[in-house]
Order: C-alpha cells, then structure tokens, then sequence
C-alpha cells in the first residue's frame, strides 16, 4: 500500500520510533468512553419518550453532542496517555483539533435516529452500528492528522480491523440492549449501563486497535502550522468536552423528569375536574366518599353526610335561551355552592346539571339544615344574562353516614331518592329517612366448606410472542354436582384463601413437574382485608409448602388499596414486601391517582377492562393510558390488563406500549392440565393468541 500513510517504504522515513501508555490515562479515557455511551441511551429514551417533534429533535441534538464531546475526549485523552521518546510534549493542530469532533456528531445524530426506531430491527442496528463506528473511525483519523508527525504510517489491515471492531462492539451494544430489555428482568437503568458500557467499549476498542496500526518513523519533514494546541490546552479542552458530556446527561435527564412530572400532574388535574365548571368530577368524588368511609370507619365516632343538588326547570331553561345560557347557569351555581362550603368540604358536578357535596364533620342535623340554608340563601340572586334574568332553583337530598348506610351506593342511592322526594314534594331540601339495611351476606363468605371450592387458574398472554408469561388463581364455588357456580363468588379469610390455593398448587406443581412443564408464575388476588390479615409467616409458609419460589409468586392488590393506604395496610405491605414477592396492582383505570401508581413500587400494573374500553372512545382516557405506559418505563413497572373482550382491546393495548393482557378473549379460566398445555407451547414457541379458548 504506497498511498497516504500506508506507504512504509518512503525513502524519507528514518528509524521507527516505539510509544508507551500512561495506564491511569488509559483508564480514564475507557471510563470517558464508557460514559458517552451511557449517556447516549439514557438520551434517546427521552427522545422515544418524548411527545412532540420539536422536544425530540432537542434530546436528538443533545444526544449528539453528549456522545460527540464524548468520543474526542476519550481518543485525546488516550493520545495525551500516549508518549514517543524524543517528544515529551505533543502538539497538535488547532484547526484539524476542532474539526475532528464535526464527523462524531454528524455520524452520532445519524445513529440516534436508528436506535430510536420503535422497533430497532435487524437492518437499523447495522445502519446505527455502522454509523456510528464511522463517526468513531473519522473522528479519530482525523485527531491523528491534527498530530504534527510527518512520520505516521499505519499499517492497512489493523487500520481496517479498528473500524470493524467499533462496529462489532457497537452492533453487540445494540443487541444486548433489546435483548436484555424482551426480558424485563432487570430495570431500564440498569440495562442502558450495562449497553452504554460496551458501546464504550466500541469507541476505546477502535481507538486503541487504531493505535496498534500507527507506527512512528523520525523524518526530516517537518511542517508546523500557525495555530498549534500544546499538550496542556488539550487537557483543557478534554476537561471542557468530558464536563459537557456529563453535565447535559445529568441536566437534560433532571429537566425530562420534572417535565414528566409536571405533565403527569395536570393529567391528573385534568381527569379529576370538570371541564365546565371548574369543580371535581365525579371520579374524584367517587374517591373522596371512600376515603370518608374509610376514615371514619376507622375512627368509629366520626359523622359525614352528602348533599345531592338537582336544579329545577334547568332544561326548559336551556331549550328555551340556548346552551350559553345553560353553561352559564351551571358555572354560576358552581361558584356560588362553593363559597357556601367549608374548605374542608367538598362539592362536585356529577354531570348535566346533578351536583353533589360531601360535607364533613358536622355536629348535629341543625348544623346540617344551616349549612342548606346558606346555600339556598347564595342562590336567590339571579343570574343575569344580557336581557334576561335566570333564577336558581334548587332541590336538596341529604343522607348521614351512619344514619342512612355504610356503603357508597348506600348512601348515594338514600341521598338522591331524598332529592326526588324533596323536589316531587315541592320542598327546598329533604333528609333521608330510610335506615340502614346490612347487605346479606353469602353463607359461603362466612366459613363454608372448603370442599366446596375450587381453584381455577385465569392464564396472561405476552401481547408480544402470544406465549403464557403467568397465571391468577381465582377461587370458584361449586354447586352440588362439582360444577362451578357462576352466581356465587366466594369471599374467604385470608388464611383460608392461602390453605386452599397452597394445598391445590401443592398437587398442581407436582402435576406440571411431571408432565415436563416447567411451574408458571401464580398470582393470588387479595381484596384489602385479606391484604391486612395475612402474614409474612404465611407466605414462607405457602412457599415451601409448594415448592414456588417467592420470585415466582404476585400478589395482586386492587389500586384502592394504594389510593387511601390505612397505618394497617401500610404496615402489611411493609412486612410482606420483605417476603421477596412480586406485587401487582390490578383494577387500574382513570380514576386511579398518578402518584399513588408512582409510590406504590410495584412489579406490574393491571389495567381494568372498563379503562381500555373508554381509551378506545375517548382520547382523553387514552392519553391517561398511555401515560400509565410512560410512567411504567420510569418507575420499572410492566403494564398489563384484565378482561381483554375483543381484537381492537388487544390492538389498543399493543399500541400504547402493554406488556400482558389476559381475558376470556385470549383464555377463560382453566385447569392445571390445560396450563401445562399452555407452558409447553410456550416453551416451544408457539402463539396461542388468537382468539377465545376452552
């Protein structure tokens, strides 16, 4: 090869000259090199993450330039770790210096729109590997121009294995990267270090297998440029590049979380407030009548009542002078109603013109009656639209908690049959009369026959390769005959829920381990009591009685749980994470609070059937889907779902981002003989997702 700098035999060249590393400088660029590529993944999860156009092409740039800054400080810090007798001190080209790292950033903007790809498949991780092993490879030839050594040779086939081995490590990189994510068995951090590690690897491999080809002859040529960088500017300059490359990681990564946060706030807001009158919706109210229940249940002498509100002859109102004057009406008597309530009370439109109130910590019936008063007081005013005066007209129910019930339905349906009786009877208000009546319970929930029931097993579905990744143990009732009865649900202590999934999962794994089935993950169902009655104790207890390991074994929660966590429940889930079980927090759906999803630390999500449904019909719950999704890639959650009915529920959910889904869609509830079924066409690779089975 006598062309460039291949031609080793040019008469001017003299004795070659044989370099030596400084192993602490050495070390420092390969962790230099080690945290571009950390940084670079880290960014284009933001990128993927990120909603619009214009904050992706930002993250884009940034992670360009994280990547590029991290690219020349590594190969200049592995040159000032390079010494050549006779040459303590290099110089290099100031302009050449600057220029090398334009090739790194252009190469690395190039990559990033690979590796962003929704699907980073076969032939975009060899255009991003590629890409990026010639950013690293131009970058550094580049730097070695800048080097004022009219002696440098390299010899060709190292110089063409340096290039090959930044694409090897980079496309290894890559590889491992979704690899370790189709498992989902560590963290998304702890797989981008552990990729961002190895495409370090590739910048360091290629560089110091760049270095094995140079080889340095003493030449009488010399050639000294105007503008020249010493040894010591360089430092400089690495310290600067490296300090950029660390400083926008940590920056752009605080600034993409409180901007996630932020969002994730106002989705929140947004779902719990009504659009027209600025008041909660009825979502949160749902949820502020159970944190009342619950609170004062708890403290048992504490007194709540509701407040239903219906507005007489709104609709002739409406009909008559058009929806402006409806709207309005509606937003006056918003404002009015809550400047008549205490803070610490709480109003909210339900829908049309159905307005509610909880009003808390009330002495006695005559507290109640001047509280209606002043509110019937605040609504004489008309209200004055243009030309025309409307006039509020109100109709007051009002049940006590625990006068009327113990029950949110209970005292809804005694609140607002006190409304139709207070409007029908032409009154202002009108307080419930009707008393309490405990629902009557199931003889089976009070220590039925454990003979009489059965363990059935509801398998979930990978939305991905359609193979069985687990399954819920759901207790069923038998009837006489041994057949299962759908119209009666068993409710049993928590103790008797764990003897009776332990001893048939006792003669289930048996059963599997025999028919070669390998055990598949159980996740057991508790309602709150249930959570709060079981022990740490029980759960070793079940887990060497079956032989499944604790890291095999979910409990599944309903999200009420984590929503209004009671000091009792707060302490069993403390215990029982100690368990080492994985937790999965079920009946998920646009009602559920963001934050309480974020502290929870669970395993996995389950969504409810009915919140895939509304994502289907309204954008408004479909963009809270997906933010559940977003908010499951920051916190490490999968995200799944229970009673998937149809193909458009199973697209919609592949769509967002779920992991699992499971239903009578995909299988109903089954037997042990058809889970071993399921676990060895899983094994072997075959989707079962097609349709509804058994």
């Amino acid at each position: 090869m006598n062309f460039w700098r291949f031609n080793l035999e040019d008469s001017s060249l003299g004795n070659q000259v044989l370099g030596t590393y400084d192993p602490i400088l050495v070390a420092i660029s390969v962790a230099i090199a080690a945290l571009a590529g950390i940084t670079v993944l880290a960014l284009a999860d933001r990128i993927t993450a990120s909603p619009d156009r214009s904050t992706k092409a930002w993250w884009h740039v940034g992670g360009a330039v994280a990547l590029a800054c991290g690219i020349w400080s590594m190969h200049f810090t592995g040159m000032l770790a390079f010494e050549l007798p006779g040459h303590p001190a290099m110089n290099y080209d100031a302009g050449l210096t600057l220029i090398s790292v334009f090739p790194a950033f252009l190469a690395s903007m190039a990559a990033l729109h690979f590796i962003t790809k929704s699907e980073l498949k076969g032939f975009h991780r060899q255009m991003a590997a590629l890409l990026l092993a010639a950013g690293i490879g131009t970058m550094h030839y580049t730097g070695m121009e800048a080097m004022l050594m009219p002696g440098l040779r390299y010899d060709f086939a190292l110089f063409v294995l340096s290039i090959v081995v930044a694409h090897l490590l980079a496309l290894i990189a890559l590889t491992t990267r979704i690899k370790l994510r189709a498992t989902k068995s560590m963290p998304e951090n702890a797989v981008n270090l552990i990729a961002g590690v190895v495409i370090g690897g590739s910048i360091a491999g290629m560089h110091y297998t760049a270095m094995a080809s140079s080889k340095f002859f003493l030449t009488t040529n010399t050639h000294v440029p105007s503008s020249q960088f010493s040894d010591n500017t360089l430092a400089l300059g690495i310290c600067i590049f490296a300090a950029v490359t660390l400083g926008l990681s940590i920056l752009a990564t605080w600034i993409d979380r409180q901007v996630g946060f932020q969002r994730l706030l106002h989705l929140e807001r947004m779902a719990h407030t009504d659009a027209l009158t600025g008041l909660p919706n009825r979502v949160l109210y749902d949820n502020q009548l159970q944190t009342a229940l619950e609170q004062n249940k708890r403290s048992q002498d504490g007194y709540f009542a509701l407040l239903y509100f219906d507005l007489n002859k709104f609709k002739p109102i409406n009909d008559t002078y058009g929806h402006a004057a409806g709207d309005l009406l509606l937003r006056e008597f918003a404002v009015r109603l809550k400047k008549s309530l205490r803070e610490t009370d709480l109003p909210a439109r339900l829908g049309g013109d159905e307005f509610a109130a909880i009003v808390r910590d009330f002495g006695t019936r005559s507290d109640l009656v001047l509280l209606i008063e002043r509110i019937q007081a605040a609504m004489k005013k008309p209200v004055v639209l243009g030309r025309i005066s409307l006039s509020i007209e109100v109709s007051i129910g009002v049940s006590r908690y625990p006068h009327n019930g113990d029950t949110p339905q209970q005292l809804i349906q005694a609140a607002d049959d006190a409304m139709y009786q207070a409007k029908s009877s032409q009154q202002p208000y009108c307080f419930a009369t009707k008393p309490h009546l405990s629902a009557v319970k199931n003889p089976i929930n009070n220590g039925a026959d454990l003979n009489n029931i059965s363990i059935r097993y509801l398998p979930s579905f990978d939305l991905k390769s359609g193979n069985l990744v687990g399954a819920t143990c759901l207790p069923v009732s038998l009837d006489s005959q041994g057949n299962v009865d759908d119209a009666t649900a068993p409710n049993l202590p928590a103790d008797a829920l764990i003897d009776k999934i332990g001893e048939t999962l006792v003669e289930d794994t048996a059963y599997w381990r025999n028919e070669g089935a390998r055990v598949p993950p159980v996740a057991i169902p508790l309602t709150r009591e249930q959570l709060e009655a079981l022990e740490p104790a029980d759960i070793s207890a079940f887990c060497e009685k079956t032989g499944i390991s604790p890291d095999n074994l979910a409990l599944e929660i309903p999200a009420s749980v984590f929503a209004i966590q009671q000091e009792s429940t707060k302490k069993s889930l403390q215990q029982l994470e100690k368990t080492g079980t994985r937790r999965i927090i079920s009946y998920v759906d646009n009602s559920s609070s963001l934050q309480s999803l974020s502290d929870a630390r669970a395993n996995c999500v389950k969504l409810s059937p009915d919140f895939v449904k509304q994502a289907l019909a309204s954008e408004h719950a479909k963009t809270l889907l997906k933010t559940i999704v977003i908010l499951g890639r920051e916190f490490n959650f999968e995200v799944s779902c229970a009673g998937v009915s149809n193909e458009l529920e199973m697209q919609a959910l592949r769509e967002v981002g779920c992991s699992s889904a499971q239903g009578d869609f995909l299988h109903a509830p089954t037997s042990r003989e058809s889970i071993a079924e399921l676990v060895k066409k899983a094994s072997g690779q075959v989707s079962v997702i097609g349709g509804a089975q058994e």
